[in-house]
């Protein structure tokens, strides 16, 4: 506080000598700070003020010209004269630069690397195989047009007698990009003026209406103005999709786009349309705008059903190699002459004998999740799967679970093989209670807990 008990507010110079600044409201301030358009460094646990070269946290060593009572400039930038040596401090950050740097008050190259960084004039130096004389000026000696330089390109135009930054067509029609701060040919990915563009990592070319594969795997696409594109894009006849975050083209992958279709891209990137087979299930796909199928559809005149994950709710055959086969009264569903011997004359389910059926892969009739394996009398071992609508029951074709190959929360798809048949026959039943015990209960009633399996295999 000053003598009259108000709070101190700007710099001020306490008793111990440290000096520190204090805001409108008194508060002492810490860290970086813009302070009437300079920046300035204040210690985070003292609030010191910075004087001098100082290093900050994240590494940057730059230079405060401040003196004890705070008059001075803050972070410095640029070409500056500290100590009777030439420095150069970044003209965004303030950071010392060495090493080969552009100058952005003369659009010059100068080289940075005598004492503690600083300035090198009237010298020939070794620059990574590179010879390079350096003037009483401290400029490097360029030649005209292109230059390399410790690995990095650049281009001094002798009649300007400036090197060249921001966008420039060279004599071989190529598009570059030298940047703005460094004067440096532009390689790979670079944000300008708000949107990314990318570079050939040998000439600089800047690509436009091309694909390009990014050092961390992506592939994105440059449109004619070389703008990375994001979202769906028509190109060359396809439709392509973008991440619209990072450009990445979506590749076998399912999208939801901004409307609510719900569309695929194949291995190429492309939208499919039409019947196709992705990771073993068949989807249709809108001929028009891609949207994938789901419910009941007619397409040429056939009825179609598809989940709402769009994959076709298709039915297969226990047995693939006999399909429907042929079946003996016995051996239908409901009552059928030959089945007198069971309660009420009804069966339940359709058996698939190993005479009129044979084959020892026992395969599922549709897609779904195992949900129970068990034992009971009458029904020998047993499997039940889960399809969604219908609990699928097999049993009977099973001597010993050692004869069953899926486990319970697995996922299966139609075709595939839940066991070996190991009895004579199987004894496949369907019904949309899903409460097996329930369903089991039913079993000679013929009140329609049960469903014919022929209507739904043979369709």
């Amino acid at each position: 506080f000053t003598s009259d008990g108000s709070a101190s507010t700007g710099f001020t110079k306490l008793a111990s000598g440290k000096l520190v600044y204090y805001n409108a409201q008194g508060q002492m301030q810490y860290g970086e700070q813009k302070l009437n358009n300079n920046w300035y460094y204040f210690n985070t646990w003292s609030g010191e003020a910075a004087r001098g070269w100082y290093t900050l946290p994240d590494g940057r060593v730059v230079y405060y010209m401040l003196d004890e009572n705070g008059q001075g400039k803050g972070m410095l930038h640029g070409q500056q004269e500290i100590n009777g040596l030439s420095y150069y401090l970044n003209i965004q950050s303030g950071a010392k630069e060495t090493g080969v740097v552009y100058n952005a008050d003369t659009k010059l190259l100068q080289y940075y690397g005598g004492k503690n960084g600083s300035l090198v004039k009237n010298a020939t130096l070794k620059l990574a195989g590179d010879t390079i004389s350096v003037d009483n000026s401290g400029n490097i000696a360029l030649k005209d047009g292109e230059n390399e330089i410790n690995g990095q390109w650049y281009y001094y135009d002798s009649k300007t007698k400036t090197v060249k930054t921001g966008w420039y067509k060279l004599d071989n029609n190529r598009e570059v990009y030298y940047d703005l701060t460094t004067a440096q040919m532009a390689h790979g990915e670079k944000q300008i003026d708000g949107y990314w563009y990318y570079f050939n990592v040998s000439s600089g070319a800047e690509f436009t209406s091309q694909f390009a594969s990014l050092s961390n795997n992506r592939i994105a696409y440059y449109n004619a103005q070389g703008h990375m594109v994001y979202g769906e894009q028509e190109i060359n006849g396809s439709w392509y999709y973008f991440n619209p975050v990072n450009g990445q083209e979506a590749i076998s992958q399912f999208i939801t786009l901004n409307d609510g279709r719900r569309v695929y891209y194949n291995d190429q990137g492309h939208m499919v349309k039409g019947w196709q087979t992705i990771n073993g299930d068949t989807y249709y796909f809108n001929l028009v705008n891609g949207d994938m199928y789901t419910g009941t559809h007619y397409i040429d005149g056939t009825k179609h059903t598809f989940g709402s994950d769009g994959v076709e709710d298709t039915w297969g055959w226990p047995f693939p190699a006999d399909g429907r086969g042929s079946f003996t009264g016995g051996q239908l569903f409901g009552v059928n002459a030959g089945g007198e011997f069971r309660l009420n004359g009804f069966h339940d389910g359709l058996d698939f004998g190993s005479v009129d059926h044979p084959g020892y892969e026992v395969h599922a009739v549709h897609k779904g999740t195992v949900t129970g394996i068990g034992y009971a009398s009458g029904l020998d071992w047993y499997v039940l799967i889960d399809t969604g609508e219908y609990l699928t029951v097999y049993q009977e074709a099973f001597s010993s679970r050692s004869n069953i190959w899926v486990s319970v929360g697995q996922q299966v798809n139609v075709g595939d093989v839940i066991g070996g048949r190991t009895t004579a026959h199987l004894h496949l039943g369907i019904t949309r209670q899903k409460n097996f015990n329930v369903a089991l209960a039913n079993s000679f009633n013929n009140n329609g807990t049960w469903i014919n399996p022929l209507t739904l295999l043979g369709n």
